[in-house]
């Protein structure tokens, strides 16, 4: 059997070191060489040592095959190399990664050219683009390139379309990833489903209520495979399990929940700019309002900074849906109410006086769910959600969280919590919710065997709708009734009046839906 240069993720290095080392059934001695880059962080977080150390242990039973580890660095004693038949990196990447020093890319290279399997861990797929990439590419297939790889194993193709008809007209496309702005979400979906494509939209659904029943229906009609990404009942598993506690009855009747969101900071308005060569600005604007350009409205012109679009309310609501969206979809996954919705919101909040960065400050808002669940949301809380019932309490987040609840050690809440680790225990549980491990896997599979994902639109739906009511709550500052049914606000003309917007022709979702009805 002869091995082949090869690129791979972690939980893939055992099957590759014994498939290609050690499976041709003959007594010949196989070597793989294993080598740790430097420790770069704290313990616990990328242990470049302990991790070839446990594959070296986990390899151990392999007959025929003999592991050596190399630690800290690139090997010092060359010997190592001869007659290797894999090796495996396990390192930072960039201009760190330890295989681009002086000659180390050359033996590398050498290396692959003789048929060594070449086995990358982590970042150790990412050489830098100035130097290594290119090589990589030619050794392992693919390299990865941050801020823009997401799958680094093949040579990908690029086309870019100032008008995203184009793209939608391609018979070439099966289906698209909407990753706009938040006043950009409802508009480009709407016009992907009867273009027969399946649609993945980044969170939130849409900027206003009338755009998600729009696109709800047009979803239902079309059959399309929709998801949200709302990744958290994917990639954080914390998350899953918690709703899996919650329903099984761990905390007994659930009672209240508390829910922590962050905020935006505002800032004074800077002067108008001469609008990029680039940019189309009124395309960018589409159907909200024109405005002049500026930086701080947009985005900077360089760099991965955090947009300033998200901190006006023409194009994202702020953090009640930016962050709203994530905890308020497990909040009705927990409670066992993803088609339904609050009777009850209000809120207070504070409103800058800028006119671009004008997005919610601070803010207070309690909801009623069904069963009388009281839901409280703040940004004074931390960062995540807590199930209180009559038998005790569970907190989940997408990391530990400080609080000053005295009775939790040393001020820090873990990434799932409870006021008793037994309620924790995953044996006897009732409930058992869908498994994903990666949000966009779950909807690609999805797409391949024409099945409902994680987040279908009318899940999505009732979760962004309980983010814009608790929205409008904030801009009123008052109690307000909502019927989850009818999806509007009891005898308000005020509050239903926010649930849509004007939009600027030849622009909007709105406008789109009646082309298409009379077509």
């Amino acid at each position: 059997m002869q091995s082949r240069p090869i690129s791979l993720y972690p939980v893939r290095f055992a099957l590759f070191c014994c498939v290609v080392l050690a499976t041709d059934g003959n007594a010949v001695d196989r070597r793989a060489l294993l080598v740790a880059g430097p420790p770069s962080h704290g313990p616990g977080a990328h242990e470049h040592n302990a991790g070839v150390l446990l594959m070296q242990k986990c390899l151990l039973p392999v007959e025929g095959l003999k592991v050596d580890v190399a630690l800290s660095g690139w090997p010092k004693d060359e010997s190592l190399f001869e007659g290797v038949h894999a090796l495996v990196m396990y390192c930072d990447g960039g201009v760190k990664h330890l295989a681009l020093a002086d000659i180390r890319l050359g033996v590398l290279c050498a290396l692959a050219r003789r048929g060594v399997g070449i086995g990358c861990i982590h970042y150790a797929v990412e050489p830098a683009l100035e130097r290594g990439h290119a090589e990589f590419l030619q050794m392992i297939g693919g390299a990865f390139e941050i801020q823009w790889s997401v799958n680094p194993h093949w040579t990908a193709a690029f086309t870019s379309h100032g008008d995203y008809h184009e793209l939608l007209a391609r018979s070439d496309i099966d289906a698209v990833v909407i990753s706009t702005p938040d006043h950009w979400h409802a508009e480009p979906a709407l016009a992907a489903v009867p273009a027969g494509k399946d649609v993945y939209l980044q969170k939130p659904m849409t900027m206003t209520h009338a755009e998600g029943n729009l696109l709800r229906d047009a979803v239902a009609k079309s059959g399309r495979i929709f998801q949200l990404g709302s990744q958290q009942r994917s990639n954080d598993q914390q998350f899953r399990r918690a709703c899996e506690f919650v329903r099984s009855g761990r905390v007994g009747r659930v009672l209240r929940v508390e829910i922590g969101l962050p905020v935006d900071p505002t800032a004074p308005d800077e002067p108008a700019q001469p609008v990029p060569a680039h940019l189309d600005f009124d395309r960018w604007l589409g159907s909200t309002p024109l405005q002049p350009y500026t930086e701080q409205r947009v985005r900077p012109t360089t760099g991965y900074d955090r947009p300033g679009w998200l901190r006006n309310d023409a194009y994202c609501l702020g953090m009640i849906t930016g962050w709203g969206a994530h905890h308020y979809d497990i909040l009705h996954w927990a409670l066992d109410v993803e088609l339904g919705g609050p009777s009850r919101v209000e809120g207070r909040a504070d409103f800058p006086k800028n006119t671009i960065w004008n997005v919610h400050g601070a803010y207070d808002i309690e909801l009623t769910y069904p069963g009388g669940v009281k839901v409280a949301v703040s940004d004074k809380l931390p960062n995540g959600l807590r199930f209180i019932g009559d038998e005790g309490w569970i907190f989940v987040s997408r990391g530990s969280q400080p609080t000053k609840d005295p009775t939790v050690p040393r001020g820090r809440l873990k990434p799932l919590h409870a006021n008793d680790e037994r309620l924790l225990d995953p044996k006897g549980m009732k409930v058992e919710l869908p498994r994903s491990s990666e949000h966009h896997l779950n909807w690609l599979e999805g797409v391949r065997a024409r099945r409902t994902p994680l987040v279908p639109v009318p899940v999505a739906h009732r979760s962004n709708a309980a983010c814009i009511v608790s929205w409008v709550a904030m801009k009123l500052g008052r109690p307000l009734t909502w019927d989850a049914v009818a999806e509007r606000f009891v005898d308000d003309v005020a509050a239903n009046a926010l649930l849509v917007r004007p939009e600027r022709a030849p622009y909007g979702a709105t406008r789109l839906a009646g082309k298409l009805a009379r077509a």
